[in-house]
C-alpha cells in the first residue's frame, strides 16, 4: 500500500487535535445571528472573546486540514494500483515537503479568512443577538459576501464528493478488470478490499463530506428552521469523522482488525500475567492449620 498509512495517520491526526480542541471549548450557534455561544473547559479559566475567536479558527484549520488529507487519499489509492511506476519516480522526501507545504498553506489560510470576518460581539449589529451576551463570539459575514463564500463552499464540498466518488468507482473497475490475471488467492485479497473500499468511501462521504455541506447550507441560511439542531448534529460527525473512520477500517479490512486483535490480547496476557495466582491443596490448607 506504499504510503497509504501514513495518509490516514495524517486524517486521523488533524481530526485528533480537532478533538482535543472540542474538548477545550465547544460551541453552540445562535442562529439567525452568526454568532456561537462557547461552552467547555476553556470557559472555566477565561471569557475573553478573542480567545474563543482563535479555538474556533484553529478548530476551523483543522477541519479544512483534515478534509484536504481525505481528498489526497483517494486519487492515490487509485494511483498505486493504476500507475505503480508513476508513484516509483517520486523522492518520498518531496511528497512529505510538498504535503508539508499544502498543510502550512491551507492553516495559514484558514486564519486569514477567518480574520477577516472577525467582530466584536459589541460592534456585531446585523441581527438581533440574545439577550444575554455571556460567552458569545460573532463573525461578520452578510451580504454578497456571505452568499458568495457560502455558494463557493457548498460547490467545493459537491466537487470534493463528486471527486471521492469517482476516484473509488476508478479502482473499482480497475480491480474487477485485473482479477483474471491474479491467482484464486489474490483475486479474493482484491475483492476484500473493494469491500472496504466501498465502505471508507461511505464513511467518508456520509460523516464527513455531507454534515460539511449541511453545515455550509446552515451558515448560508441560518434563518431555516432547525438550523442550531442541525448545525450541532453535522458538528459532532465532523469532529468523530476520524474515530468512525478508524473502526470502520479495523472492522473492515482485516490485516487491520488482526493486528488490532493482537494487540488487545497482548494487553489482556499482560495485564493478567501481573495477578499472582494461589492453586489451593491439600497441602497449603494443613499448613495453614
Amino acid at each position: 500500500m506504499g504510503a497509504m498509512p501514513y495518509f490516514i495517520l495524517d486524517v486521523m491526526a488533524w481530526d485528533l487535535l480537532g478533538n482535543v480542541l472540542r474538548t477545550l471549548m465547544h460551541i453552540y450557534p445562535v442562529f439567525p445571528s452568526l454568532c456561537c455561544r462557547a461552552y467547555g473547559l476553556i470557559t472555566l479559566v477565561t471569557e475573553d472573546e478573542l480567545i474563543f475567536h482563535f479555538l474556533f479558527a484553529v478548530a476551523a484549520a483543522c477541519y479544512a486540514n483534515c478534509t484536504m488529507a481525505s481528498f489526497y487519499t483517494f486519487p492515490y489509492r487509485y494511483a498505486v494500483f493504476a500507475f505503480p511506476n508513476l508513484l516509483d519516480r517520486v523522492k518520498r522526501f518531496w511528497a512529505f515537503a510538498f504535503f508539508a507545504a499544502k498543510h502550512i498553506g491551507c492553516t495559514v489560510a484558514a486564519f486569514a479568512l477567518y480574520s477577516t470576518f472577525m467582530i466584536y460581539r459589541k460592534n456585531y449589529v446585523f441581527e438581533e443577538k440574545p439577550v444575554d451576551e455571556k460567552r458569545l463570539f460573532c463573525l461578520h459575514l452578510h451580504g454578497w459576501v456571505r452568499v458568495f463564500l457560502g455558494t463557493a463552499a457548498v460547490c467545493g464540498v459537491i466537487l470534493l464528493i463528486m471527486v471521492i466518488v469517482t476516484f473509488s468507482w476508478l479502482l473499482k473497475r480497475h480491480l474487477s478488470n485485473m482479477n483474471h490475471f491474479y491467482s484464486a488467492e489474490s483475486a479474493n485479497l482484491h475483492h476484500r478490499f473493494i469491500r472496504f473500499l466501498i465502505i471508507t468511501t461511505a464513511m467518508c462521504v456520509l460523516f464527513e463530506q455531507l454534515p460539511l455541506l449541511t453545515t455550509c447550507f446552515c451558515v448560508l441560511l441560518p434563518e431555516l428552521r432547525f438550523s442550531n439542531e442541525m448545525f450541532l448534529l453535522c458538528q459532532i460527525f465532523m469532529y468523530n469523522y476520524g474515530t468512525i473512520f478508524a473502526i470502520a477500517s479495523i472492522c473492515a479490512f482485516q490485516p487491520y482488525s488482526k493486528a488490532a486483535r493482537k494487540i488487545f490480547v497482548q494487553f489482556v496476557v499482560k495485564i493478567r500475567g501481573k495477578r499472582r495466582v494461589v492453586f489451593v491443596t491439600q497441602k497449603s490448607i494443613k499448613s495453614l492449620c
